[in-house]
């Protein structure tokens, strides 16, 4: 689907978001059955087509779909991870614009006129409230940019038979630890090969995600010095595996000391 989309900037969302204090998620789902005008949204001033209402509506439903087979509306920590886990692939499977799919705006766009209800699903607390974030944040928090971002960062590709199974394994906290830290997750291949190299380590029994912030910083340092284009995959992961046997070294020392 390489269209482009319209785009809502901070500001007017805020003030639509403000307004929904007290709806749940079913209220907010009819609110976004109808779209609002085109016609009216802001798009890119050049580029590709624009994206028409029905293409929305279709790329809205593939969403809801996804996170249906996944246990969508159920709220159980486990099912909220295989719906995030389901978004994620579904949306690097569609082929979407990655120069749109970069713009915070675009995914605000996203998630206050198509999809409030399933951000409010995903993100609400006991109280109804959910973090403004989750709606007009940066790429990282915003509730399903981020996903699409873990889809497209961790996919190994459709060569490899387990395609989507770092999607799948990696955990939020590392996600966020990875995805979070610009001088990461600016460069995609870096970012995938250390989350390999979580993964390996959550194998091995290792408290990967306690591991995972410190490894990250001495992998930079590392790469620092030398550039990262001279490394092929292999290589960028032994040198993070490295990184965090050195973490789990100091860790273990800080404890017995």
């Amino acid at each position: 689907m390489i269209r482009r989309f319209p785009k809502l900037h901070a500001g007017r969302a805020k003030a639509i978001v403000s307004e929904w204090k007290g709806l749940d998620a079913d209220a907010l789902k009819q609110q976004s059955r109808t779209l609002p005008e085109i016609a009216r949204e802001k798009f890119a001033a050049t580029g590709i087509r624009k994206i028409s209402a029905d293409e929305l509506a279709t790329f809205r439903n593939q969403i809801e779909d996804a996170a249906t087979s996944a246990g969508y509306p159920a709220k159980s920590l486990a099912v909220r991870q295989q719906v995030d886990t389901a978004i994620a692939v579904r949306l690097a499977q569609m082929d979407l614009p990655e120069g749109e799919m970069l713009r915070p705006e675009v995914w605000t766009w996203i998630a206050v006129h198509l999809m409030p209800h399933i951000v409010h699903w995903r993100f609400s607390k006991d109280t109804g409230e959910v973090k403004e974030e989750r709606y007009l944040g940066i790429l990282q928090r915003n509730a399903l940019g981020r996903l699409w971002l873990r889809g497209k960062v961790f996919d190994r590709g459709e060569e490899v038979e387990d395609r989507w199974g770092l999607v799948d394994g990696i955990s939020e906290d590392a996600t966020v630890a990875i995805l979070e830290r610009t001088s990461v997750a600016g460069d995609w291949r870096l970012a995938r090969v250390i989350g390999e190299a979580w993964l390996d380590a959550k194998r091995n029994g290792m408290a990967a995600d306690d591991l995972l912030r410190d490894a990250v910083i001495r992998a930079r340092i590392s790469f620092a010095i030398t550039e990262l284009g001279t490394y092929n995959d292999e290589d960028l992961k032994t040198t993070i595996e490295e990184c965090i046997h050195v973490a789990l070294a100091r860790k273990v020392h800080s404890l017995t000391n």
